[in-house]
């Protein structure tokens, strides 16, 4: 039986882990632009950018494995989730609408108001899309919460085989078949909020449940790596078809992961378990605001991932992961700072 300590350990492991490769995927994407014949620093930042792809499903797993075993009152769960995510995102995003109005020089113009209107439906940033897809994840939460109760492992599995289904038509190999079906969009990001509940709770009666969390992960991520090479060959450009987060290959790395750490024994010191619940608690934060400071640094010629990518990539995601707790520890310090930084 995992004492205390490590049961509580793994999700804050793979929260941390989670919000460090969404980092990575942003520091490297810059030295991601694909010719027919790639050199070293194109190979380098699609290794970073294939290994981080697990990060958002991670995130939605964990979301899954902590909430779904708890009961609430649909009104008591939309109320707790709401406080936390509502007031950092309306924030940030009304951060990152007054940045796109100065950046773009729309001061004074009659544009603002469209800008604004369509910022809310479409998201202020790029990276804000995952905040939409876990509001709408939560907002449904209370009927799955229910379902999850009364179901039978069966009918969990039953439901994840539906999912898994709907990730294989969405191949790259069966679209350029010309094979496709609106069955792709059945099952969206709710089947990692319940795969990471069914993974919590299972059982897995074998000694070598790491071997095959880990090779699991591997052919995954060689799927994903290579895929994004021979394609981008294919088609004459880059083409990201396989960093999709809603694909196999990519749900291959998270559930290898997701239940690697589940079963690993990590002796950690109190140090590490404490950068380690810093990061964890910070990790939305962290998410909403990383993109300005991977800009930042990109406007400044001091993103060091474009020059020399192989240390240049980790380095840069140390530098914006700590600027990113610093600040938002700072503003934590404000009159209800804590709501606008989505600390846990």
């Amino acid at each position: 039986m995992e004492s205390k300590r490590s049961h509580l350990f793994w999700p804050d492991f793979l929260r941390a882990l989670a919000i460090i490769l969404v980092v990575t995927i942003h520091c490297s994407s810059a030295i991601s632009n694909f010719s027919i014949n790639p050199d070293i620093n194109w190979w380098t930042g699609n290794f970073y950018d294939s290994i981080s792809r697990c990060s958002v499903p991670i995130f939605i797993m964990v979301s899954g494995s902590l909430i779904l075993p708890k009961t609430y009152s649909t009104g008591e769960f939309l109320r707790k989730r709401a406080t936390r995510i509502i007031p950092s995102f309306a924030f940030w995003t009304a951060v990152f609408i007054l940045f796109n109005i100065i950046d773009q020089g729309l001061l004074g113009s009659g544009q603002i108001f469209k800008l604004i209107v369509l910022s809310a439906i479409n998201g202020a940033y790029f990276h804000l899309w995952f905040v939409y897809v876990l509001i709408g994840i939560y907002l449904a939460t209370p009927i799955i919460s229910k379902w999850i109760k009364h179901a039978l492992p069966a009918d969990i599995s039953y439901y994840l085989i539906l999912w898994l289904a709907g990730l294989l038509l969405n191949a790259p190999i069966l679209n350029k078949m010309g094979i496709t079906s609106l069955f792709i969009n059945f099952p969206g990001y709710i089947g990692y909020f319940i795969l990471g509940h069914y993974l919590t709770i299972q059982t897995f009666n074998t000694k070598r449940v790491k071997t095959y969390a880990a090779a699991i992960f591997f052919a995954g991520f060689l799927i994903t790596f290579l895929g994004t090479y021979f394609w981008s060959v294919h088609t004459g450009a880059l083409n990201a078809i396989f960093y999709e987060y809603a694909s196999v290959n990519v749900a291959m790395m998270a559930a290898g992961v997701f239940v690697f750490v589940k079963h690993v024994r990590m002796p950690v010191s109190n140090s590490v378990t404490s950068i380690v619940q810093l990061i964890s608690d910070y990790s939305f934060g962290i998410y909403l605001i990383h993109p300005l400071l991977v800009l930042f640094l990109e406007r400044t010629n001091m993103n060091i991932a474009r020059t020399s990518p192989v240390w240049g990539v980790p380095v840069t995601v140390l530098a914006v992961l700590l600027m990113s707790i610093l600040i938002l520890r700072v503003i934590k310090l404000l009159p209800f700072g804590r709501y606008l930084t989505g600390v846990n």
